[in-house]
């Protein structure tokens, strides 16, 4: 049960990796242009997934004792961790999942509250240092091996600087992906970051 769960985290991380819209006055400050609004979409989602996956506490619970087969968990999670550039992202929340260790099926719902601390992380365009008060909300659902599939919201404001700028701005979008083994990872973006519409498809090979 537990390296499923664990494995689930580190798929997402992949989220992180740079991306490469029309703008409408939603936003204080400097304005991100759409290609960094959109890169700030995939810096948000990826530092609060990696912080998941590194902070772990909530995995322990799953672990003490003999695990069930087929199993379910429901716990609260309060992770913090370091950002790549300095700064930590917390989460606080709600967690569930379900699955079978046989098989290696795993659904896996969480619920949290997401806050950059002067988190700095570095994206194609620019190092991003945010602060931020967000909600993302998560659902993974994998029957097996190393295909997944996954859909979720992110919502709340973020205070950015980077590149001699900076910004105050309020971020809603969806987000799904689907990763196959044999083909790669595809990741769609939808909503509204820092007053620039995103509706953006990414592929991303496997080998």
């Amino acid at each position: 049960m537990n390296q499923g769960f664990i494995r689930a985290f580190a798929l997402l991380g992949v989220l992180g990796v740079a991306a490469c819209g029309e703008d409408t006055p939603a936003s204080v400050g400097d304005q991100l242009s759409p290609v960094e609004a959109e890169e700030l979409a995939f810096v948000l989602l990826g530092a609060a997934f990696e912080t998941g996956a590194a902070g772990g506490s909530f995995v322990p619970a799953m672990v003490d004792g003999p695990a069930a087969v087929p199993f379910s968990f429901q716990g609260s999670v309060d992770d913090s961790a370091p950002c790549a550039g300095g700064g930590s992202v917390s989460l606080v929340g709600s967690v569930s999942a379900t699955g079978d260790d046989d098989t290696g099926a795993l659904n896996l719902t969480f619920d949290v509250s997401t806050a950059h601390n002067g988190c700095a992380v570095p994206g194609e365009s620019m190092t991003f240092v945010l602060s931020s008060q967000l909600r993302t909300m998560f659902t993974l659902s994998s029957t097996g091996g190393d295909d997944a599939s996954w859909t979720g919201d992110v919502d709340g404001t973020v205070d950015w600087s980077g590149d001699d700028r900076s910004g105050s701005c309020t971020v809603d979008y969806s987000f799904d992906g689907d990763l196959v083994a044999q083909s790669g990872l595809t990741v769609t973006l939808a909503g509204n970051v820092c007053g620039t519409s995103i509706n953006r498809e990414f592929t991303y090979s496997v080998g």
